[in-house]
């Protein structure tokens, strides 16, 4: 059977002006430490931080079983024998997952290991994992993991700190051969370059076992570390207070990373991805709609990666913040501006350049202020919820019946707007822009889109299609949504020379 894939993976004339530094100077605020707390219930709804939970993890993962390439982020045994001096003297699992936990100027050891048996069931704490299928080849059972020793106190012996336990993930179905764990948040004190920080992090992840092919057999585990502390408060912005978080987005231990530009991964088609660093969060009580929360800082009205410039409201800061986050200082720039121009209006895009990573913001006219430099784009979101199409006509009013069926039913709310939108990223060859002070410029990007179809050869007589969306930039999409939905999936036709129909079929989202 053939397997076919798609991958979405994602000049208006105006007076040009320079950015002249404020006649007010530097505005310094003070960042109070914020534990993430547990989350809400269905019946309660989501936390007032459940903007600021969203972070991207150090990662750890281990292969054992087929003897195949160790991964980049592979557990460095040598690195943990550095930290650890005393261990248990034994452990219940037979592979003890070892890692090492890098936060702020410190190394912290940890180990993850199994449940004995006599102690607590199962289903208190640890996920038990599937039923392997049955059949010529059964999986093996995965390795669980739901005891947690972390050297919180730094001093190299696992065995005087307290054994943390697994939580309860409750009934989930899991496929064969897979098993996940978590644990309640971590709550330690770190240094940061002689600052003391009380730091808090929730750990997770999954077991997997899996067959390659008939005589393969591939077993790992992944665990992932997030930061469940962000920083805020409130700094003065031209006479008007202004609330500011900051996130320790990476998860290491310290807010002063700046974001940039991964030189070293590169994706599909050759997309270009960020270097994670630090969010900072500009005014968001008064994010609103589906603009509030977003999935990363194109799709959201409040959201900035951390750089040495910010954005706020098309004028530009020149941002300082301490290693440990508590405080902060946003001067305005005297960097020269110009503006770019694009025939998409509301856009949101990230661009990168000697000023490191940035986000600006097209207003109607899809026009931007942005410093002068070169400047490439990295990612960009065209939202188009809830604007109205000229061609289409206007939505009749509600009859009647129809208020008193919303009444009866209490819709007291107004629907949102359904989400219409197209996020892409740039390839790294992409093109730069120059922009001169005083000056606009044409930053191509968005509609119309193009498909670009690639294969490769699978085993035997079979061939994997993929197929992707380029726009006018060159950049590649990456999600794409219709009136909150995905449009009709793409048909194709594959015919000989001589025109015969060899295969129709239809590409896949995913």
């Amino acid at each position: 059977m053939k397997r076919w894939l798609i991958s979405l993976s994602s000049v208006v004339a105006a007076l040009a002006v320079v950015a002249s530094a404020s006649t007010a100077g530097a505005e310094t605020c003070a960042l109070q430490l914020k534990r993430l707390g547990a989350a809400s219930g269905r019946t309660t709804g989501p936390p007032s931080d459940t903007m600021f939970r969203g972070m991207y993890p150090q990662r750890f993962y281990r292969q054992t079983g087929a003897g195949l390439p160790g991964r980049p982020e592979q557990t460095d045994e040598a690195e943990f024998a550095k930290v650890i001096t005393t261990e248990p003297a034994a452990y219940n699992s037979k592979f003890p997952f070892r890692g090492v936990a890098k936060l702020g100027t410190q190394q912290f050891g940890f180990v993850l290991d199994s449940r004995k048996a006599a102690d607590k069931p199962a289903a208190d704490g640890e996920q038990e994992p599937a039923p392997a299928a049955r059949g010529a080849r059964e999986i093996p059972e995965p390795l669980t993991y739901s005891r947690l020793l972390f050297d919180l106190n730094r001093n190299g012996d696992l065995t005087d700190d307290p054994v943390i336990e697994a939580q309860s993930r409750g009934a989930i179905g899991y496929p064969s051969g897979y098993s996940s764990f978590s644990f309640p948040r971590v709550d330690l004190t770190v240094d940061v370059d002689g600052t003391k920080l009380e730091y808090a992090f929730l750990l997770s992840g999954y077991s997997q076992a899996q067959y390659l092919n008939e005589n393969q057999l591939y077993q790992y585990v992944s665990a992932s570390l997030n930061a469940a502390v962000y920083r805020e408060g409130e700094i003065t912005l031209d006479a008007k207070p202004v609330r500011i978080v900051v996130t320790d987005y990476n998860s290491n231990g310290r807010f002063d990373d700046l974001s940039g530009v991964d030189g070293n991964t590169t994706g599909p088609d050759g997309q270009v991805y960020p270097q994670q660093g630090d969010m900072i969060y500009v005014d968001p009580q008064a994010a609103q709609g589906p603009s509030a929360f977003g999935y990363d800082a194109t799709t959201s009205d409040v959201q900035h990666h951390l750089g040495k410039v910010l954005n706020i409201g098309g004028r530009f800061y020149d941002v300082r913040i301490t290693p440990a986050g508590d405080r902060l200082t946003l001067e305005p720039s005297s960097l020269a501006v110009g503006h770019v121009s694009n025939a998409n209006p509301g856009y949101r895009a990230l661009v990168y350049g000697d000023q490191g990573l940035l986000k600006i913001c097209g207003d109607a006219e899809g026009r931007a202020p942005l410093p002068a430099g070169s400047w490439k784009l990295l990612m960009y979101t065209i939202d188009q919820t809830g604007r109205s199409d000229p061609d289409k006509p206007a939505a009749a009013e509600p009859s009647l019946l129809q208020v008193l069926a919303g009444a009866l039913l209490r819709r007291d709310e107004p629907a949102r707007p359904k989400y219409t939108m197209v996020s892409a990223r740039a390839k790294r060859d992409g093109p730069a822009v120059e922009v001169r002070a005083g000056e606009t410029a044409e930053l191509r990007f968005g509609p119309s889109y193009s498909p670009q179809v690639s294969g490769s050869f699978q085993s035997g007589d079979k061939i994997s299609l993929g197929m992707s969306l380029v726009g006018i930039g060159g950049e590649v999409c990456s999600n794409l949504m219709v009136n909150g939905g995905r449009p009709e999936k793409p048909a194709f036709t594959i015919t000989d020379p001589d025109g015969k129909v060899v295969e129709r079929g239809t590409f896949e989202y995913g």
